[in-house]
């Protein structure tokens, strides 16, 4: 969806939240921390979730044979739709993204795949070190080990 962007002055432009800085978002960085004021990541959440039903539904699939993926904001999206969703799917994918606030609970999914280049210049690779680590507190399987 379209999202007025706090750090470009409301501007509108494709996001699954509102990026609140335009620097490198890192573990404890402004986006990192975003308590989602504005539910524009509960939205997105809730909406990606229906959309998981309904595929679910039509084509007749049991959950854990579904699998969620995203890539950068949209990792970061999937990992709280993955936390917040009461069915658990057989994975989650996140590709350079981060654990929201909202996503550190345990979830229904167990699996998770976290990848992540070393020289990101937009998010740090210590945003999937510190998801990993939380998403093990919770006994959660994380690859790669």
């Amino acid at each position: 969806p379209k999202v007025a962007q706090s750090f470009f002055g409301g501007r509108k432009m494709a996001a699954w939240g509102d990026f609140l800085s335009a620097a490198r978002i890192e573990v404890g960085s402004e986006d990192h921390e975003c308590s989602d004021e504005r539910g524009i990541y509960a939205t997105c959440s809730r909406l990606v979730q229906q959309e998981l039903d309904r595929v679910q539904q039509k084509y007749q699939l049991d959950s854990t044979r579904v699998i969620l993926a995203g890539y950068s904001q949209g990792a970061a999206c999937a990992l709280q739709c993955v936390a917040e969703y009461p069915k658990p799917l057989a994975g989650c994918i996140a590709i350079s993204g981060w654990l929201l606030p909202a996503a550190r609970i345990p979830a229904a999914t167990r699996s998770f795949w976290l990848f992540h280049g070393r020289e990101d210049v937009q998010v740090s690779v210590n945003c999937s070190s510190f998801a990993a680590e939380k998403l093990r507190q919770f006994g959660a399987k994380v690859r790669p080990p």
